[in-house]
């Protein structure tokens, strides 16, 4: 159990120093086949987080939907077993869907050589993603911003992940900013997707 937390630290580290753009963080990260499949613990270790930010965006929604004059039905902000399902499924798929799609575009491109150090980068990098998008809601959440303020900081971090990942294929894939930059556009669609897609779900249910 300590070797797992202690692993887990030191994957987080080494993503947290390549915020900074330390390339030879890279070297803390397990790069084997093993490591390939531990990765996917970040799954586990954000399922809190994730837990958050989808608490605090239905928080922002509710508040801005009030400040406009809506009115709803303690019904409608009530979380059943419908709105569980369909979390729990948007989060597998915007974790495994990435790494399924990027294979066939590295295949295409002729670049799986590093394939393996790309998504044990990115899955690890997720958990400061999405500390990051946290930070903003929960001030929200506690009435320490406005909301003006809030989609400021959401769209500042947007940004900032957008870089990130991009730096994260440059320096896992070594390649050059084309590849990276498709590898980063093809994460970004693919979570507007994946949630869009979810919510569009979930209102034909809720019809």
């Amino acid at each position: 159990m300590n070797g797992s937390i202690a692993y887990i630290q030191r994957s987080i580290d080494a993503v947290t120093r390549l915020v900074w753009r330390d390339t030879q963080a890279l070297s803390l990260l397990d790069m084997t086949a093993d490591g390939f499949f531990r990765s996917f613990m970040a799954m586990i270790v954000g399922a809190p987080l994730y837990a958050a930010s989808l608490s605090g965006w239905r928080h922002m929604e509710v508040k801005f939907a009030t400040d406009a004059g809506h009115k709803f039905d303690p019904a409608q902000l009530e979380f059943g077993a419908q709105d569980f399902v369909l979390d729990v499924a948007r989060y597998a798929l915007l974790w495994f869907a990435f790494p399924v799609i990027v294979l066939f575009v590295l295949r295409f491109l002729g670049q799986t050589e590093r394939y393996s150090a790309l998504i044990i980068s990115y899955n690890w990098s997720s958990i400061i993603v999405m500390i990051l998008f946290n930070v903003p809601l929960s001030l929200f959440g506690l009435g320490l911003i406005a909301p003006f303020a809030t989609v400021a900081m959401l769209f500042t971090i947007l940004g900032f992940s957008l870089y990130y990942r991009f730096f994260l294929a440059v320096a896992s894939l070594q390649s050059g900013s084309s590849t990276a930059m498709a590898v980063a556009a093809i994460n970004a669609l693919l979570f507007f997707y994946i949630v869009l897609g979810i919510d569009l779900v979930a209102m034909w249910l809720s019809a």
